[in-house]
């Protein structure tokens, strides 16, 4: 029998276990079972490009395991350099037909996005789109609620000003803790462009740096089974992938302790 939630693939991002190889984190990945792979670390360094054109032996992986490869293109301020490296991703995706790739609006959360930002923003998606379409490529970019855009509305106005919306990566924990909205909220605002969804969860925690920290999946404060329903709901068909940050936060529990609870969140195959 099949569900709403059946329609989903799940994964996980390599920042929960960011000292892996590439060959490591898909064994990992077949281990819980999962879907696909959200690449932003390996083996220690977040310059994929680079790692991977000096190690080619750890290059191998199904076509379309790696759903997302996750850049730190930054829409408002792009230079063209930055958008050159952009473009080293983007040949990486199309190696590994990988369908999207992650990139910031940009700014910092809490900060004004003008009207000027937000025309930088357009014209940095239309040449990285031009450049794509001259290369052949077919992955998209998926813009995340991160940063100075963690509000659904702000990538809405973001998407208003494009002749083509961008694609959401929609980090469900950003909208719901940083922009303070409820779950629907969000996405009302950005739910036809979603493509992908980030999951993670928390607890405040008085006296850290952003006023609350990680904790193992369902055991804190985020509304995960609202998310769960809301996309049964909606009958999502895109990825979710757990986001255990250990590349940042280095105290976190390995990534397979977070992984068995994540797996007890998601439908059975």
């Amino acid at each position: 029998m099949t569900g709403p939630l059946d329609r989903i693939q799940w994964g996980f991002s390599s920042l929960g276990a960011p000292e892996l190889s590439l060959q490591e984190l898909s064994a990992l990945r077949r281990q819980f079972d999962l879907d696909f792979l959200e690449l932003r670390a390996v083996r220690g360094t977040i310059v994929l490009p680079d790692y991977f054109r000096a190690h080619p032996e750890d290059s191998f992986v199904q076509p379309g395991e790696v759903r997302v490869l996750s850049t730190d293109l930054r829409l408002i301020d792009a230079t063209e350099e930055d958008m050159a490296a952009f473009m080293r991703y983007v040949d990486l995706a199309e190696k590994w037909a990988t369908p999207y790739l992650r990139v910031f609006g940009g700014g910092q959360w809490g900060d004004e996005i003008s009207s000027g930002l937000l025309q930088r923003a357009v014209k940095t998606v239309d040449r990285c789109r031009s450049f794509m379409v001259e290369r052949g490529a077919t992955c998209k970019m998926l813009l995340e609620t991160h940063s100075g855009f963690s509000s659904a509305k702000f990538c809405r106005r973001l998407n208003d000003l494009l002749d083509q919306p961008l694609g959401i990566l929609w980090d469900s924990h950003h909208t719901w803790k940083l922009a303070g909205e409820p779950l629907e909220t969000s996405w009302q605002e950005i739910g036809p462009w979603v493509g992908h969804v980030h999951y993670k969860d928390s607890i405040a925690a008085s006296g850290t740096k952003d006023g609350y920290r990680y904790v193992l999946p369902g055991s804190g404060e985020f509304p995960t089974q609202g998310l769960l329903q809301l996309l049964a709901r909606v009958r999502y068909q895109g990825g979710v992938s757990l986001e255990w940050e250990k590349l940042w936060h280095p105290d976190l529990a390995d990534a397979s302790e977070a992984l068995v609870q994540f797996q007890q969140l998601r439908p059975l195959k």
